[in-house]
C-alpha cells in the first residue's frame, strides 16, 4: 500500500502516519528557528529559549504522568464537555471551509524558519481535523525532514517513525496505516500537533487517550521541541482547565491566522 502526500482530498475513517530521518539537531540548532515573522506569531526569545541548551532556557520539569485521581475527576469531566461541544463546532464546517483552511495553514508566514534537515513529526487527518498536508509538502521542499507518530502495541506509547513522500504504509493499533518499523525512529524536534481544543494560554485539549502527553514527557525530558498546534478557529475557547502534566502550545495556527499563547506574569 503507497499513500501519495497531496493536497487535502477526502477526510478518512482512519489515521493514516508519516515521518522522516534522523538528524543531530543540536548540530542544527543555531539555524534551526531563525525568526518569527509578523506581529501575531511568537517572539525571537520564544524561539531561542528552544535552543540554548539541552532542556532550553526556562525549560520546568514536569511531575510524571499518573492516572487522574478522584479530586481531579471535576477538571476531567469540564475538559470532556469543552471537547464535545468544540468537536461539535469543527464537525459542522463543510468540507469546502476546511479544504480552504489547509491551504491557509500552508501560505501561513508565522512559522519560524525551519533549517534543512530538521524533524518534523506531522499527522495524517481523521474525521473533520483540520488537513496539515499541504503545510507539511511545505516544510519538506523547504529541507525539513517529516515524521509521523506511531502508537506501540501497548496502545499507550506513541513513538515517530521516519516517512518520506510515496513510503509504504502497513496496518496498525486503533486501524491506522503507518510507516513500517524498519522506517526506524527518530524524535522530531517540531510538532504539529492535531487537538479537539484549545485556549489563548496555549492550552491544548486532545482525544483523552494522552498520547502527545505522554510523548512530550518523555521527549522533554531530554530538551524542549518546538510545539505547533493546528486546529480551526471554530474550536478555540475561553479557558482549558490545566493539569500538571499538560504542556502548552508555543505557538496555534488556525485559517484565521495565528495565534502566540499569552504566559501569565506569574509563571
Amino acid at each position: 500500500m503507497r499513500q501519495e502526500f497531496a493536497s487535502p482530498g477526502p477526510y478518512r475513517s482512519e489515521r493514516e502516519l508519516s515521518l522522516g530521518r534522523s538528524v543531530d539537531f543540536l548540530k542544527t540548532a543555531p539555524t534551526y528557528v531563525v525568526g518569527f515573522p509578523g506581529s501575531i506569531s511568537p517572539s525571537i526569545e520564544v524561539a531561542s529559549s528552544l535552543l540554548v541548551s539541552p532542556r532550553g532556557i526556562g525549560h520546568r520539569s514536569k511531575p510524571p504522568m499518573t492516572e487522574t485521581p478522584p479530586s481531579l475527576a471535576p477538571l476531567a469531566a469540564a475538559k470532556a464537555d469543552l471537547r464535545r461541544a468544540a468537536l461539535a463546532r469543527r464537525d459542522g464546517l463543510d468540507p469546502e471551509a476546511r479544504h480552504l483552511g489547509a491551504e491557509a495553514l500552508a501560505r501561513s508566514d508565522a512559522l519560524p524558519a525551519i533549517a534543512p534537515g530538521t524533524v518534523v513529526a506531522g499527522y495524517f487527518p481523521i474525521r473533520s481535523e483540520i488537513d496539515p498536508r499541504p503545510l507539511m509538502r511545505r516544510l519538506a521542499t523547504a529541507g525539513a525532514r517529516l515524521a509521523l507518530p506511531v502508537v506501540g502495541d501497548d496502545r499507550v506509547t506513541m513513538v515517530f517513525r521516519v516517512w518520506d513522500e510515496g513510503d509504504a504504509l502497513e496496518p496498525a493499533s486503533f486501524g491506522l496505516s503507518v510507516p513500517p518499523a524498519r522506517a526506524g525512529e527518530v524524535e522530531p524536534d517540531v510538532l504539529l500537533m492535531p487537538l479537539a481544543a484549545f485556549d489563548g494560554a496555549g492550552h491544548r485539549i486532545g482525544y483523552g487517550k494522552g498520547h502527545y502527553d505522554r510523548a512530550l514527557d518523555r521527549l522533554e525530558s531530554r530538551r524542549r521541541r518546538l510545539k505547533i498546534g493546528l486546529a480551526f478557529a471554530c474550536q478555540r475557547v475561553d479557558g482549558v482547565p490545566a493539569e500538571a502534566h499538560d504542556r502548552r502550545l508555543d505557538l496555534i495556527l488556525t485559517e484565521t491566522g495565528a495565534i502566540t499563547p499569552r504566559i501569565p506574569s506569574s509563571e
